[in-house]
């Protein structure tokens, strides 16, 4: 009987239900067209949240995975380690093991986290990185892709590929390899220890010359440059000078010349070989002389170079030879010999501090100012804008942007931490703990405990952050989508 009183009560609360509807068919019409709208408008307003979510810019993780320690990308990978395991992680955040240095010496550790963390341990662009081997305590080459080894470990010291070779240390010796790890030379000393605008700097004899160069008397060694495919150019021509200083790899650094700036397809020879007269000038990465004007010999940027002329020209405050600006090939320069220190030309655009004037200044590459004396130092122009130091009297100073106008970008006062050109992102330092990752209209993408670590390789977007993790220091890499 209680289900039958219970059946009963539910008809009649659907009967009552139904004439109430009956009764206000016209009211209810109206308030269920109001509800429709209600959602209607909701869903609009929703979608709008997305496409407003859409325009902005965003850092998306390429992985949620964050290590001890990461490089910036080349050729699509980047190395990273956790703790003493090595490897590398490709722009999907795929991670390659490379080599655990867990069970290895304290010695074997630190020399080897030397060259991860400062040496040149890239992915070339065949897939070949730097090997080291822990049981041999020597360096070989993999193949990244099919863990395939291209060179056995044997050298103490070597480089990464670049420009299809790579170049060993073997008892001592130098020896430069092919893609296919074949031997195509085995010069006396090599510089630098990796190949630069498809070039090696290297001497073939080893033998050191007294160098002199107008009333300079320097030691080095005679010089060539090696192709990648071991031919020997401009042989016995011109000098290198030492530097004393070794990189991470293992191999000593030029002081001079340098194929790690300037042009492309240039090299500054400012040491000739007086034995065979070669002349101290500009010259092509073939050995066919370019240019000499002056009395020094500097690299060319988008060619153009720094000439100087002592007997004619000289600062009235002791700081030497003023210096004036001429295009590689002309005789006659197209600035007056106005400037004491300068940069390198960089999209135009060439930082130069005037006589008499401790502050830079920006010209043109047609010798116009762009911008009076207002910074304490700059870097070059990259994808339309320059990091530069605005002095504050009494105090250190603080980073700016500068546009190739000559125009800040960033305001007073606020301190840029990093621009990375290719991804075309900033980060601003609020205090030590605390910074705002933005793009170059200001608009704020992240903030916190950041440090915008790694630009994005050229023709991709991804960028490498330092960030706080339970107060340790961890990198992960971001993929970047601009509005």
């Amino acid at each position: 009987m209680k289900n039958a009183k219970k059946i009963m009560t539910v008809l009649l609360s659907c009967a009552i239900a139904v004439l109430s509807t009956a009764c206000t068919g016209s009211q209810s019409g109206s308030e269920s067209s109001q509800s429709e709208g209600s959602q209607s408008d909701a869903s609009q307003e929703e979608s709008s949240r997305q496409s407003a979510a859409a325009d902005k810019p965003m850092l998306e993780k390429i992985s949620e995975k964050s290590y001890d320690f990461g490089t910036a990308f080349t050729n699509g990978y980047a190395l990273v380690a956790e703790g003493w395991k090595v490897g590398y992680i490709n722009t999907k955040g795929e991670y390659f093991p490379a080599y655990d240095l867990t069970s290895c010496t304290q010695k074997v550790k630190q020399a080897v986290n030397n060259i991860v963390a400062d040496g040149k341990v890239f992915v070339s662009e065949e897939g070949y990185f730097p090997y080291y081997d822990v049981k041999s305590n020597k360096w070989g080459y993999n193949n990244i892709v099919t863990g395939e080894v291209i060179v056995e470990p044997k050298y103490e010291h070597c480089g990464p590929f670049a420009s299809g070779c790579a170049v060993g240390i073997v008892d001592g010796k130098f020896e430069v390899i092919d893609n296919k790890g074949n031997v195509i030379a085995t010069p006396a000393k090599v510089f630098d220890g990796y190949y630069q605008k498809d070039r090696l700097l290297v001497s073939m004899n080893s033998r050191k010359d007294d160098l002199g160069f107008s009333n300079m008397s320097i030691a080095g060694y005679v010089g060539a440059l090696l192709d990648n495919k071991g031919n020997a150019i401009m042989e016995n021509q011109f000098c290198i000078q030492e530097s004393g200083e070794y990189n991470a790899n293992g191999f000593e650094i030029a002081h001079a010349p340098r194929l790690y700036q300037g042009d492309d397809n240039t090299m500054p020879s400012p040491y000739p070989n007086l034995a065979v007269n070669e002349q101290p000038g500009i010259y092509d990465l073939n050995g066919n002389f370019l240019h000499n004007q002056g009395t020094a010999t500097s690299d060319s940027s988008e060619g153009i170079t720094a000439m100087v002329l002592p007997n004619e020209h000289m600062s009235t405050d002791g700081n030497g030879p003023l210096i004036a600006y001429i295009r590689v090939g002309e005789t006659e320069p197209f600035t007056d010999f106005l400037y004491t220190s300068s940069a390198l030309f960089s999209e135009g655009r060439c930082w130069v501090r005037k006589e008499g004037n401790s502050l830079f200044g920006l010209i043109d590459n047609t010798g116009k100012e762009v911008m009076p004396p207002s910074v304490g130092n700059a870097n070059e122009f990259k994808k339309g804008y320059a990091l530069a130091m605005f002095p504050v009297e009494g105090q250190e100073g603080y980073i700016r942007i500068v546009d190739r106008d000559g125009k800040f970008v960033t305001e007073e006062n606020v301190h840029v931490q990093n621009y990375v050109p290719n991804a075309q992102l900033m980060a601003i330092k609020h205090s030590d703990t605390d910074c705002s990752i933005t793009d170059m209209e200001g608009n704020e993408i992240m903030r916190g405990d950041y440090v915008l670590r790694y630009d994005a390789e050229e023709g991709d977007n991804i960028v490498g952050i330092m960030h706080d993790e339970n107060g340790n220091s961890k990198y992960s890499y971001y993929r970047y989508k601009a509005k």
